[in-house]
This record gives C-alpha cells, sequence and structure tokens, in this order.
C-alpha cells in the first residue's frame, strides 16, 4: 500500500495528499492553485457538461472542448452516455453530443448530402470501393476507423504489378526480393564468368582473386607475364596453394615462379621459409628477383633457364615442347 502524506494548499487551504517524496515540495492541490501562486493568473468558472459541478479554467481554454468536463470521470461517463443520432446522408447511426445536434456522422457525408463532387477510390486495407469528397481525396486512404488501425495493407508491386500483402508501418514498394534487386548478369573481366550484381554497381569483377590479377600485379609481374604469354605456357596468376598466393603457378608441372621486388621482398629468410613450405606441399619454387629482371637481355630466355635448372633438363630448347605437351593435354 502506498503511503500518503497529507498537505494543505497554500492558496485555496484544500486538504490534499501525495506521495512521501513528492510532499517535501508539493505547496498546491492542483495546476489551478498552482498557476494562481506562482504566475498569479485568474481563473474563470465554468460548469462541467456531466455533473453540473463548478470549476475553474483559463479565460484562454474557454473554447477547448476538453475543458467541457471537470474531471476525466465525468468525460468517460458523458461519452457512454452519449445520444444516438441519424445521419441525414448515409443512414448509419453514430454517437452525437448533448449540448448540440449533429445531422452528419462525418465530414464526407456533410459534403455529400450538399451535392459536392465524390469521386471512387478503393480501400488499400480491406479492397472496397469507397466514395469521397474531391476536395478531401488525398486526406481519406481508407474507407474507415477500422481499416485505418489495420496493420496489414494491399500493396501493388512497382515492377511487376503483384498485388501482395505488408505491414503500415513497412512502406513496402516490391514483392519480392527479385523485384526490389532485379537480377543483372555481367561477365567478368578476367575469367569471363557470369555474375550477378545490383543495378548501378560498376563491379567488374566476380571476386578479389580476380581483380587483383586483373588490376594488382605489378610492373615486374607484368614484364614476366608478357615473357610467359610470349612463350605460350599455360600459367595461372595469383594461385592460391594452401594459405599461400603465389605470383605465377603451373600446375601441370607442379612449378611456382616468384618475382621479388627489392621493396617488398627485403626479408630473404621470410622467403625461405615460404619457399620450403610450399616444397613440403609438393611443389618446385623458381625465384627471380628484380635485378635480374632488369639487367636481362631477354627475359624470356631467362625464364627458360630458370624452368630449365629447376625441372632438371639438359638444355632449355626442352622446356617449352614440356609445356605444350602440357598445352595440348589440356
Amino acid at each position: 500500500m502506498v503511503n500518503l502524506t497529507e498537505k494543505i494548499c497554500v492558496v485555496c487551504n484544500k486538504v490534499y495528499y501525495r506521495k512521501r517524496k513528492e510532499a517535501l515540495t508539493s505547496k498546491y492541490c492542483s495546476r489551478a492553485c498552482q498557476a494562481i501562486g506562482k504566475r498569479g493568473r485568474t481563473f474563470t468558472e465554468r460548469t462541467c457538461e456531466s455533473c453540473g459541478k463548478t470549476f475553474s479554467v483559463l479565460p484562454s481554454q474557454l473554447n477547448h472542448r476538453h475543458v467541457r468536463y471537470c474531471s476525466t470521470q465525468c468525460s468517460a461517463d458523458a461519452k457512454k452516455n452519449r445520444p444516438t443520432e441519424t445521419c441525414l446522408h448515409c443512414g448509419e447511426q453514430f454517437l452525437g453530443f448533448k449540448s448540440r445536434k449533429r445531422n452528419y456522422c462525418s465530414r464526407v457525408c456533410y459534403l455529400a448530402h450538399h451535392k459536392a463532387p465524390l469521386i471512387k477510390k478503393t480501400c488499400p486495407v480491406c479492397r472496397k470501393e469507397f466514395e469521397v469528397v474531391a476536395s478531401y481525396a488525398d486526406r481519406y486512404t481508407v474507407c474507415s476507423l477500422e481499416c485505418r488501425r489495420a496493420e496489414t495493407v494491399y500493396v501493388t508491386c512497382k515492377r511487376c504489378g503483384k498485388l501482395f500483402t505488408g505491414k503500415r508501418h513497412q512502406n513496402l514498394s516490391y514483392c519480392s526480393e527479385a523485384c526490389r534487386r532485379p537480377p543483372r548478369l555481367i561477365s567478368c573481366a578476367t575469367c569471363g564468368k557470369r555474375f550477378r550484381v545490383t543495378p548501378g554497381s560498376t563491379i567488374k569483377y566476380c571476386s578479389r582473386r580476380c581483380f587483383r590479377s586483373f588490376r594488382g600485379e605489378t610492373s615486374l609481374e607484368a614484364q614476366v607475364r608478357e615473357a610467359i604469354e610470349s612463350l605460350n605456357i599455360p600459367f595461372k596468376q595469383e594461385f592460391h596453394i594452401s594459405r599461400y598466393r603465389v605470383d605465377f603457378a603451373f600446375p601441370g608441372r607442379g612449378l611456382i615462379l616468384e618475382v621479388d621486388g627489392a621493396y617488398w621482398h627485403r626479408d630473404q629468410a621470410k622467403d625461405a621459409r615460404r619457399s620450403k613450405a610450399l616444397e613440403e606441399l609438393g611443389w618446385r619454387v623458381v625465384r627471380i628477383n628484380e635485378n635480374e629482371i632488369t639487367e636481362a637481355a631477354n627475359l624470356a630466355t631467362l625464364l627458360g633457364d630458370k624452368f630449365r635448372e629447376s625441372l632438371l633438363l639438359e638444355s632449355t630448347q626442352a622446356v617449352l615442347p614440356l609445356f605444350q605437351t602440357e598445352l595440348s593435354q589440356d
């Protein structure tokens, strides 16, 4: 049970009760007394339309509908005892007021009874047709208050025209993800694979691997790639092996070619550990550094010598037929 403390209003000397914490600072029994005590406002007497009791209101509130009753209980009782009236236009019964008589249930019926132009609309909730005054066509979107409060609405898809249901607060426009983001297939600029992108996207590659293969190569790797292509040797660039990604791989011969730039490959011990790990996986690792590439008169010949030493061949002329045999098998 809540403990209440008895207090005396400093304006009207009326006895009132407040909670213990509120009683420490409370001086007035109501807002009316608070306005008189703090601001020196004057009030006007008004008679409650429900119980007939006199109560005080501000002069600026005389025309407000919510001050026709002295309390919330009188307001609730007045709503329960409101008279039933019949609309002169549609014939439906509605709750009126004791203080004044109403002939129409709504503004729409009032305007329609006085020959105002009407247009037909379809309720998006119950799909019923209803008439509304032309000047209020934008305001009235549903046929009744029940439909206005309903959560489910019928929406027409902007893309396919299909009618679907949704929640009113979601502001849906499309019936499915396929309509919201229609599939647009493009070809990868590197591997040619067809993949899906969103409308307006500027993506050209199906994966990061293809992006790096096309755009991520250094100038040294570009020179080596052109030399390998001139030899007509099949290869894979930016190839993944376990947790490593190598510059050039020749899977048919188990061969790896790593291009070591002077800046990124200063730690030779790290490169040695990487080569050892790849060799344990069954690959042969060939490395070519920046100085060898820049000083080589013919880079293709240099690569042929590197491949010959790694594959343990007797001559460089035997390297190219070996890879061409692999190309014909593929």
